[in-house]
This record gives structure tokens, sequence and C-alpha cells, in this order.
């Protein structure tokens, strides 16, 4: 594609190209337009997007081209033989053509390396060789332009083509004074140009002469002119294409980084720092001039570019900060949360005024954002192409400006400064009214009266908390100007009061005038209720005739019933043993007694109820489990429907099971921490047993094809959970309904997990939803869980939230998507899901691992001692 879409471009040139030869044989001059030819060939071939080394290529390509169109080759494949363009060859343009794209080329190859020089310093002399190269073809180029052949105003754009790229070249050298006065020269020219001709060829040339007029303020500056920092910064916001910005940001970190030289020390809250690293000197010597670039800044987006740039900058002198201060064991203190007694050092202390400014730059671009959405409000005259704002957009930015302020709280070193604290206290009242006025006008826009004008009261309430604290406070803030909050916080106190009265005046209004209609429309019936009443009605020949109810409404229908054997389970049979009639034995009975078979078989009906396991299944044998001929290989082991002694005691039979009823495992978090398996049911009981809840999510029948016919069984789905951070899921297939849930709630003890939940915003309460977005899978069913805020409750279907109110989750959005509505699937991706919050490294979780012995090598000599087993119950030898 890249080679197509190369060849496309290369013939729009060569036709071009053989259209001006056509108009250059009839005329006795050549014009070149050298400057629009080069800006043409660069938008087209890779400098849109920067990439200088696909412009190379399609200069190599030309230059290959253009020789063999003019046979004027190089030497052979095997032996490069340069030649030289004198002024008696110029009998075609295209002559004048080759020195250009060489200079083209060589220069596209040296803004290449200068991109690679910055991690590969080799690279900066291979750099500088392939800029001399360009302004040795650019030199040629003025010298064939300078002949008689070419017209005037070629002439002048080669010199000023020769003049930039010496003027480039003396740059990259620091040789400032030649550098500037290559560039003014190149400036000079471009500006004649400009001046004589109209319309987008004099857009060309001015577009050059702002390009150029960079790069002479930042060597004025470095010869020793002062105010050209100035200029620089008032061409960077007047600026408005991305390679031009590009440019002058580059030219002045290199003016700050010489700055930064000069700033050592810095004041913050009465202490004073030095400052050691180069990175955080020019950061804050940006931020000494990002306050007047707001000002003078015209537009929002403009601001707020301003703003995020400094918040960048900002982040990375964090982290190179951060880095600083890895063996710092009270700033590791300070990450974790601890408190403090001892005083912080000079570095830790720079650390915090820089979270300082992070955050105090973030509430900053939040209110321009805020402004800026409070225009197109629904009550607001809204332009053209404009989104509207809804109430609550601006709720989730007073949301964040709030957790932003409350985290200057938690600065290290700060902790004793009661005018900071009074402030941010007094600004976090603030905030909250108009966060709470916001939600107050959604609930209103949705005509919800009563929620409403309480949530104004509540905007009233933190008013006045509001307005008590601006009194204590001087008139300048630290980092707001106090003045300006109290007269908005005035002005919201009048708005939220007409609002609130407005409200009570809508509910009013909106309950009498109700009456007069649902009276008007309950007399209008349908004609199918009505047909022995007949008058003329209209409405039957229009558009939209009133005659049936469509849909029509459900009606109960009779259907056979499903019976379930359910009663059974649960009925204890009596003992037939009096009523057996009892055979007795003659001398043969009696020798045999002695002299041989001294141990009698138990019968059929012995063998089918050993063990407390009903049914036949078990076979035949003498070992009382019905295992079948003598060796107890029966057709299967009994599905016994006998009620089980449900007084029993426990008796483990894994390791894992005696460590905990011994009490060596204290926690259920002990097993999960060690990724234990756990096997046995009553572990689960021993721990959760008290809280457990479970619930039977579906049953439904499933059939296997036989040789008999279809086999029917009963698959029971079950959840299990104590809504304290603890779920389960378990599967079971058997013959009855009852066992198969008995079965479920087994398997679905054995699978209960732990559930990870957090908060949405302010960590006030209890953790009421998942930390992150989770998803879980199962076959064609992909679910999503979302973190919701406070009061949303569970948005999902009712089986996921069934599970996920057994979990303990309060607060979740749910995404479902898949190809097949499998309600199993739906269950099992929903569980995954929940699995899938322990699976993510979240910054808390970024603490030291202290090494433990596990359960098993700590109690290892415990567990070695001989385990003693319970005897089973001796069978009992019955009359037949």
């Amino acid at each position: 594609m890249a080679q197509s879409s190369n060849a496309a471009g290369d013939a729009s040139h060569e036709h071009s190209e053989s259209r001006k030869d056509h108009h250059i044989s009839a005329s006795t001059s050549f014009t070149l337009e050298i400057l629009q030819i080069i800006k043409e060939a660069q938008q087209q071939h890779g400098l849109r997007h920067g990439d200088y080394q696909r412009y190379r290529s399609y200069c190599s390509r030309r230059l290959r081209r253009i020789r063999k169109s003019l046979h004027f080759p190089q030497g052979s494949k095997h032996k490069v033989v340069s030649k030289k363009i004198t002024n008696d060859m110029l009998v075609d343009i295209r002559y004048l053509h080759l020195p250009l794209f060489a200079a083209e080329r060589a220069w596209g190859y040296f803004m290449q390396l200068k991109a690679e020089a910055n991690t590969e310093h080799r690279k900066q002399f291979h750099m500088l060789s392939r800029l001399k190269k360009a302004v040795n073809h650019a030199d040629d180029l003025a010298k064939l332009c300078g002949s008689t052949k070419c017209d005037a105003r070629t002439k002048l754009e080669a010199q000023g083509y020769q003049a930039w790229m010496k003027g480039t070249l003396e740059f990259e050298l620091e040789r400032w004074a030649t550098a500037i006065e290559f560039y003014t020269n190149s400036e000079t020219i471009y500006s004649k140009l400009a001046s004589a001709f109209t319309d987008e060829t004099k857009d060309l040339y001015l577009q050059r002469v702002s390009e150029v007029a960079p790069n002479i303020r930042y060597c004025s500056f470095r010869i020793g002119d002062e105010s050209a920092i100035k200029d620089l910064m008032r061409m960077r916001l007047e600026s408005g294409q991305d390679a031009q910005l590009a440019h002058l940001d580059q030219l002045l970190s290199q003016t700050r980084e010489k700055q930064a030289a000069t700033l050592s020390n810095v004041t913050w809250r009465n202490r004073t720092v030095p400052v050691k690293n180069e990175q955080v000197r020019v950061f804050l010597l940006n931020l000494q001039e990002s306050s007047k670039q707001v000002e003078t800044a015209e537009g929002f987006d403009r601001k707020v570019s301003i703003i995020e740039s400094l918040l960048k900058q900002c982040i990375d002198a964090l982290q190179v900060l951060r880095d600083a201060l890895q063996d710092d064991q009270n700033f590791k203190a300070a990450l974790r949360g601890q408190t403090i007694e001892v005083r912080i050092s000079n570095q830790h202390y720079l650390h915090s005024y820089l979270t300082y400014i992070r955050l105090t730059k973030t509430i900053e671009r939040n209110l321009l954002l805020i402004e800026n959405f409070k225009q197109y409000l629904p009550n607001k005259t809204i332009p053209d192409g404009k989104k509207v704002t809804k109430p609550q957009d601006l709720v989730r930015l007073y949301d964040i400006i709030i957790q932003n302020l409350n985290e200057i709280f938690n600065l290290a070193g700060i902790e004793d400064d009661m005018k900071l604290s009074n402030e941010v206290k007094t600004l976090i009242q603030s905030f909250k009214s108009f966060r709470t006025f916001y939600i107050a006008l959604s609930y209103s826009m949705d005509k919800k009266w009563k929620e409403s004008i309480a949530l104004y009261e509540k905007v009233l309430h933190y008013i006045a908390l509001a307005l008590d604290g601006y009194n204590g406070l001087q008139s300048s803030g630290i980092f707001l100007n106090i003045k300006n909050e109290k007269m908005n916080i005035e002005e919201l106190e009048k708005e939220a009061s007409c609002m609130r009265d407005s409200c009570h005046a809508s509910s009013i209004l909106g309950n009498t005038g109700i009456t007069e209609p649902v009276k008007a429309v309950s007399n209008k019936k349908l004609l199918m209720e009505r047909l022995e009443q007949y008058f003329e009605d209209p409405s039957l020949v229009s558009k939209h005739p009133k005659l049936v109810t469509f849909p029509p409404e459900f009606e109960p229908i009779p259907c056979r019933p499903l019976f379930f054997d359910l009663a059974l389970n649960h009925i204890s049979f009596p003992s037939l043993d009096g009523k057996i009639e009892q055979k007795t034995g003659g001398i043969r009975e009696l020798m045999k007694g002695w002299l041989w078979g001294g141990s009698k078989k138990p019968s059929m009906a012995d063998a089918a109820s050993a063990g407390g396991r009903g049914g036949f299944r078990g076979g035949f044998g003498g070992r009382g489990r019905g295992r079948g001929r003598g060796r107890g290989r029966g057709r299967g082991r009994g599905r016994g429907r006998g009620a089980k002694d449900a007084d029993k005691e426990w008796v483990p039979v894994t390791k894992l099971g005696r460590l905990v009823k011994d009490g060596k495992i204290k926690t259920l978090e002990e097993i999960y921490l060690f990724s234990h398996p756990i096997k046995e049911a009553e572990i689960i009981d021993f721990f959760l047993g008290s809280t457990l809840k479970d619930e039977v999510l579906k049953i439904m029948p499933v059939q296997k094809q036989t040789r008999a016919g279809q086999r029917t069984r009963f698959k029971a789905f079950v959840a299990i959970g104590d809504h304290d951070g603890h779920v389960g899921l378990g599967v079971k297939c058997s013959k009855e309904v009852a066992t198969a849930i008995r079965g479920a709630i087994v398997l679905a003890k054995l699978s209960i997990i732990p559930v990870r939940r957090g908060y949405w915003g302010n960590k006030i309460g209890k953790p009421h939803t998942v930390p992150c977005k989770v998803l879980g899978q199962c076959g064609s069913v992909t679910v999503i869980l979302i973190p919701a805020p406070r009061g949303t409750g569970i948005v999902s279907a009712p089986v996921p939230k069934k599970l996920l109110n057994m979990a303990g989750i309060d607060d979740v959005y749910t995404q479902a998507r898949g190809c097949t509505a499998t309600m199993g699937n739906f269950a099992k991706a929903t569980y995954n899901a929940i699995a899938e919050t322990y699976a993510y490294l979240t910054p808390d979780l970024w603490k030291d691992n202290a090494f433990t012995r596990s359960p098993y090598q700590e109690f290892s000599d415990f567990l070695a001692k001989a385990h003693t087993k319970l005897p089973a119950p001796r069978q009992e030898d019955k009359p037949f």
C-alpha cells in the first residue's frame, strides 16, 4: 500500500514536470518557485506528521527520476561518478531541481538524526555532516540561479534559501552572531518577496518569516539580550501550528535551562529549602511565568493548554524528587499514611510543595472548565454546534476539586499551618454548596420537587458555613482570591433561595393541575369494551382509532403440572424387624454355626440399609457399604435417602481440616493467603456457618439420550454468601431436585472466594463498590463490573444482582454482552468477575511482603503425629 501511494504521488509530480517543460520551452528565462515547491512536497510526503524518513525517501526517488529523464546519471550501478552542473547546461529547468532536492534530502536526514540524537550522542556528528552537505547543495543552487537564464524572483528565493540553510548550520554549531546574521538576511529577503505578491504566495513567504523570527530572538538572548525571552513567550502564545509550537517550546526550554542555574532556593510557608535538581529548577521558572501566560492568553483552550503543560512538567519533577527520596524513611512512612513526629528533610518538604502546586493547578484548571460549561447549561442560550451541559458534569468536576482540597491536609510539613488549614476548610464548604446546588438542579429538571427542596436547603446550610469561614479570612487567599469567592457564594445564596421557592410553587401547581385530564381520559373506553353502547365517536375514523388493546394482556391458561418428589426425602420409615418371620434352623444350622460359617452374612435388606445408604445400587457384599460380590464391586454406590444425623461430630479428613478444627488456623483469610485448596465444606461452616445465606438461582431439567431412552436429571445453581466479602457458586446435577440442591450447596461452600471492595470518591464509611473495573467471562458471556457512587445501588439483571448482593457490594454498574442467553454462563461470568477484584494490584497493595511460613510448615510436627480415625460402627446381624 505504501509503495502504491508513493508511486501515485510520484506520477502526479511527473505530470506537473511535463507541463512545466512545455511551458519552459517557449520562454527565455527560468522561474523556480523554490519555497512553494518544497512546501508542497513536505506536506504531501510525510512532514505533516513529522515523518522525515518518508520525506527523505521521496527526495531520493525524485532525484533518480529527474536524472533518468534528463539522461544525466551519476555513473553506473558499479561506480559513482559525480557530475557538476554548469551554466551552459541550463537548457531545462529540471537541472535546477537536482541541487534543490539534494539539499532537501540532506536536510531531511539531518532532522531525522536530530530526533534520534537525544538517546544516541554519536549521531550528533553524523547529523552535522548531513547539514553541512545540505549547505553545500544550497550554495550550488544559488550559483546556478545567479546566472542570466533565471529571473529576479528565482535569484532572490535561492539567496533566501541559502541564507536560511547556513543560519541553521551556524545555529546548531552555537555560533550565535553568525547565525543571527544569516537569519536576518533570510528574513529580509522573504519579507520583500511577500510585499511583492498577494494572496496565497504572500502567506507562504510570511509563514517562513514567522518561522525564522524565534531563532533570531533566541540568538539575541544567547548573545546578551535579556528581553528576548519575553518575545519568545509572546510568539509562543500567538503561534497556532503544531510544528512551530514544538520549535518554540524547544527554544524556551533551552532558555530556561540557562536561567535555572541562578535559581538555587525556594521559600514556601516561611521555610526556605535548596533546589538541587536541574529539572525542578526549570519547572519552578515555568511556574513563575504561567500565571502571566494565563492572564494574557486569549481563549479558553489556550488557557487550559498552558495549565495542562505545566501539570505535565510538575508530574515529571515530582518523579525526579521521588527517585531521590527512595532512601528516606520518613518519606516512605508518609507515603504509607503514617504520622511523622520529627522535622522532615528539605527534599521531602520540596516534594510537598510540588504536590501542593499540582493540586492547586488542577483546581484552577477545573474551575476554568466549570466556567466554560456554565455557558451551555439548559437555561442559557446555546450556539449552534455546541453540546448542552448536564448538571451531572459540573457535579463531577466539583467532586474532583473537593478531593484535591482534602489531599492538602495529608501533605507532610504543614500540619501546624492553621492559616492554610482554615482557608482549605472554608473552600471545601464553598465548593460543597456549588456541588449540592447542581445536584438539586438535576433533580428539579426531573420534576422531583421534594428532593430538590431538601437539597436547596442543604445548599443554604453549606453557604452559611462558608460565609462564616470567609469572614475570618483575609481578603487575599493563599491560592484563590477570597474576595471573589465570597462574592460568588453570595450570588449562589440568592439563586438557591429563588430556586427553592420556585420548586415549592411547582410542586403545588403540579398536584392540582392533573385531576381534570385524568377524569377526561378515564371516560374514553375502547370500542371492544363498549360494544353494547352506540354513540358518535370521531376518534374511530381518525389515524389512531381506539379499537382494542394491543398487544393484548396476558391471561392465565392451564398447563401440564410438574411433580417433584420432595416429601420422600424427609420421611422416616418405621422399622419392620419385629414383623419379619423368624425361621429356626435345625440341627444342621446349629452345626453350621459351630463348625463353619460362624459369621452370619447380612441379608439383602441389611445390605441395602448398611451405613444409612438407601437403595440396592450398591450390589451385594459383606463390607457394610453395599459393594457387591464379596469384594465390594457392585453396580455403584447407593445415594441413600436415609436421614443424616445432624448432631454428628465433624471428623476432618484433610490436613487443612485438622489444623482448622484444632485451632491452629484462626481465620479464613490465612487459608486464602497461602492459596490452600479447601476440600471440606465443614471448614467454611466452621468460620462462616452462622452468617452464610444460600439461594437457589435456577433449577433446570437436563436430558441425556441412552439406549434405554432419554435419561432426565435436574441441574441446580446455588449461590451462597455472607453479605460481607465472601461469595460462592455451586452447580450440581442429580436425579432428584433435593439431592441436586444439597450437592450444589456443598460445592458452593467449597468455591467460596474473598471479595475485595473499594470506594467511589472519598473514603467515607465502609467500602461499598468494586475497587476498579473488572471483567469476567464464561462461554460467550462477558460481564463487566464498573464502580459506582454511593447510593446508586446494583444496576444489573436479577441473577448478577443476587450474587453481588451476597458478596457485600452495594453500588455497582454492570455491562453484559454475549451471543447466547444462558443463565448458567451468566452467573458463572459474574462470579469470575467478582473473583478478579483481587487480581489487580492497586497502589494500596504495594507494600513490603512479610514472608511467613505456611501453616503446613509451621505445624508440621502436629501434622506428623498419628491421626487416629474414628472406628466405623459395626453392623449388627439381623435375622431375615
